[in-house]
């Protein structure tokens, strides 16, 4: 029998051999809407339809706290927490200004120092939660212009230890995460002549 032949045959006889294409002999593709799994009933969540954005600045207290409470009267209780807020400047020490040290470390580490306080709280009251520090290799390695930044960096993976030790008995992971640098937009340009060179 030719190929041809048990092609066609293969395909009378398969379940659903209508949404065959007929010039692929491939199944046409299902489209379906991309939706979030159902939020489990032991999360104490309901499914929320659309999106929720808030707008904080981590590095004053009564925004954070305001901001928890937002999302907790929204959600219910913050089980899981990504720390991502971070600025650089770079720069020399010696051409850095105070007030850009001062942004560096309030947005950096006093940030999630402070987020991470208000979600302690409300994770021990739930017995369990996770946290997830993003620092940068920068903050481990040290790197040339940045000494602002490496020092907020580097005080953060000693901020994430110390708290891991602090929150372990109660059920509440935290760990940070060290990513080197990141191609972007904005470093396109560097990267591609770095390579090229």
């Amino acid at each position: 029998m030719p190929a041809a032949a048990l092609a066609e045959a293969a395909r009378q006889s398969s379940p659903g051999s209508e949404a065959m294409d007929e010039a692929s002999q491939l199944p046409k593709p299902v489209t379906r809407p991309l939706l979030p799994p159902p939020i489990p009933p032991a999360f104490g969540l309901q499914p929320v339809s659309g999106h929720l954005a808030f707008s904080c600045d981590v590095s004053k207290e009564e925004d954070v706290k305001d901001t928890f409470s937002q999302i907790e009267k929204s959600l219910g209780y913050v089980n899981y927490l990504v720390n991502a807020a971070g600025i650089n400047r770079d720069g020399l020490l010696l051409r850095t200004k105070v007030d850009e040290m001062v942004s560096q470390l309030h947005t950096n580490l006093l940030g999630t120092m402070l987020t991470c306080k208000v979600a302690v709280k409300n994770m021990i009251q739930q017995q369990g939660g996770a946290i997830v520090n993003v620092g940068s290799i920068v903050g481990l390695k040290g790197n040339s212009g940045q000494s602002v930044y490496s020092a907020s960096k580097a005080g953060l993976a000693g901020f994430s230890r110390s708290l891991a030790k602090e929150v372990a008995r109660k059920n509440i992971r935290v760990n940070m995460i060290a990513p080197v640098k990141t191609f972007s937009l904005h470093n396109r340009r560097n990267v591609s002549v770095r390579l090229e060179a």
